[in-house]
This record gives C-alpha cells, sequence and structure tokens, in this order.
C-alpha cells in the first residue's frame, strides 16, 4: 500500500507526541501502522513525531519509514538497536523521544483515527500520569469461534476513567515528565520473554504516577492463526506466569509475602485443573481455566526457582518445538 500524503496544517501548535514503536521484521505490518499514524484526526494542537527503531540488524524496516519520510506533515525518525531486546529497543525510542506525550504502539497494530485524540483527552481530563486504551482483536474466519474471545489475546480493560486491571503496551499514552525526570527505562532481564512493560509502569508508580483506562482509544491487532493454536496458547499463558513468577522474586523480599504467593499459585494449578476437567464438555469456558493452569503452573515454577524462561521469546520458543 503506498502511504496517503496528508494534508499539512499550518495552524500553531503547542504540544509534542513522541510515537513509539519497536519493530522487527514487520515491514508489511509496520507500513499499515505508519499509515494510520499519518491518518490521525483532531489534532491541530499536536506536534506528531513518530520514532521507528528498528531491532532487525537487517533494517528491514528501514525502506518502509524511508517512504513515509517525504511526507512533511509528520516527523518520522528511524533508529536501529541490533541487539534483539525488546527492552532495549523501547529504551532507544524513549531516548530519542522529546515529546511532552510518549505513545507506544505494537508493530503489529493499526490505530483508530481519533487514537492520540482520545489518549490525550483522557490523560488530561483524569489528571493521569498513563492511559491505557483498548485492542480490538481482527481473528480470521476460519479460526474456531471458541477460540475467538478477545481476552485470550489481550488483557481485559475496564471503563474510560478507571484504573486500569492491568499495564501494557500494546497500547497507551504516558506524560513524558516523570519518565524523563527519574531516568526509568524498561528492564532487559525480561527484554526476551515479555513481562517488560509490567516492570516498567511498576516502577513509575512509584512515583505516585496515576493511570487510567480510555476504551475509546482503540487500535486494532490482526491474530496471526498460529496464536490461536492450543499448543501456542498454553505456552504463552506458561510464559506470562513465569514472568510474574520472576516479578515476585525480584520484587518481593518479606520470606513470609513470598511464600503467600507460593502457596496461591500451588492453589490456582489445583483449582484450575479441577475446573477445567468441570468445564471440558464447554469449550468456550474451557479454554479460560485451562490457560489459567498453565499460567500458574509457570509462575509456581519460577517463585520456586525450578524453572525460569530467560532465554526465549515466546515466538522463538514456538517456533523451534
Amino acid at each position: 500500500m503506498k502511504p496517503q500524503r496528508t494534508e499539512i496544517n499550518h495552524n500553531p501548535k503547542e504540544n509534542i507526541c513522541s510515537v513509539c514503536i519497536a519493530t522487527f521484521k514487520r515491514p508489511a505490518l509496520l507500513n499499515e501502522l505508519i499509515q494510520s499514524l499519518f491518518e490521525q484526526k483532531n489534532i491541530e494542537d499536536i506536534i506528531l513525531e513518530i520514532i521507528v527503531v528498528d531491532n532487525d540488524a537487517e533494517k528491514s524496516a528501514k525502506e518502509i519509514v524511508e517512504r513515509f519520510s517525504d511526507i512533511s506533515s509528520v516527523k518520522i525518525s528511524y533508529y536501529t538497536q541490533p541487539i534483539q531486546n525488546i527492552s532495549l529497543t523501547r529504551n532507544m525510542a524513549l531516548d530519542k523521544s522529546t515529546g511532552k506525550y510518549i505513545a507506544i504502539l505494537d508493530d503489529d497494530e493499526t490505530a483508530d483515527p481519533y487514537w492520540i485524540r482520545n489518549l490525550i483527552e483522557t490523560l488530561e481530563k483524569f489528571n493521569a500520569d498513563a492511559v491505557f486504551g483498548y485492542v480490538v482483536p481482527i481473528f480470521d474466519p476460519e479460526i474456531a469461534q471458541w477460540k475467538r474471545h478477545r481476552e485470550l489475546y489481550f488483557l481485559p480493560v475496564g471503563k474510560t476513567g478507571d484504573r486500569p486491571l492491568f499495564h501494557y503496551t500494546t497500547n497507551c499514552l504516558i506524560k513524558a515528565d516523570k519518565v524523563k525526570k527519574f531516568n526509568l527505562r524498561f528492564d532487559p532481564k525480561f527484554g526476551l520473554t515479555g513481562g517488560e512493560d509490567s516492570v516498567f509502569f511498576d516502577s513509575l508508580s512509584q512515583y505516585e504516577a496515576t493511570y487510567v483506562v480510555c476504551r475509546e482509544a482503540i487500535s486494532y491487532e490482526v491474530v496471526p492463526r498460529y496464536r490461536t493454536d492450543l499448543k501456542f496458547l498454553c505456552k504463552r499463558y506458561f510464559q506470562k506466569g513465569n514472568n510474574e513468577g520472576r516479578i515476585i522474586n525480584d520484587s518481593v523480599h518479606n520470606k513470609f509475602t513470598k511464600v503467600q504467593k507460593t502457596i496461591k499459585s500451588f492453589l490456582g494449578i489445583g483449582y484450575y485443573s479441577l475446573l477445567s476437567l468441570i468445564l471440558l464438555p464447554n469449550r468456550n469456558k474451557w479454554i479460560f481455566s485451562f490457560t489459567k493452569l498453565f499460567y500458574f503452573y509457570g509462575q509456581f515454577l519460577a517463585i520456586s526457582q525450578l524453572k525460569s524462561f530467560i532465554d526465549k521469546t515466546e515466538y522463538d520458543s514456538y517456533n523451534k518445538s
């Protein structure tokens, strides 16, 4: 798809919004994402800058970014970070950002035309430090209905203005002041496994940061068929639980609290094992209990320091199995 030239608006602009994109070998999807950012509406008071950091040593995203560079209505910059680590890649994007606001999207998403406007308005309305949007999955029509549940692939989201149940970088906006002031960065220890976003926002919350939800700030993400494979889902939930267990080990230093969390994860294994058996005839409900079983199994192994996956991405572990 050839980029469409966006009409330049010469009204004075007051605020810069830096959209940070970490990308790895997804040039076609990246093209669609950038195009959706060039088509943002109702942002006459915003200077939009797009920062693309390529984690591919072969620079597969460079040509795509260059195609957009001649369109002067939006500033777009390209950088490379060849060490395969999403945290290091995100950190470079933070370092290159100049905005009052820092927005983050994944390279396999596209943004609704009012995505930025809705994020900023919600952030300012609730005087928050970060706001989390709503990701809408796009499924292949041939995928079985019992696998086509949004919350299997994306974290649940409350109502606009609510405190978020979870913190994620798939669709969010952050005020840059505290990030810059305290030099907050994504932890490279989680750069190959995931979980770096939870650690980042947990660190930011230590500085009295406030978070809210904006359901109107919508992004779209195509869920490829391999991500709906049951084996992949189980590995993904195991990895998520394992990441959470590693975070607990790093952040919880009280022995009694750690024992409590160990027992809770062990009981979770038992509870969801039993529930999976009970719900087996109803696949729509069974799939949630079955994946939760793997989540608590991974968490228990990490907290108990029996097994931690720290050197593989979910995609690597799936494709090599």
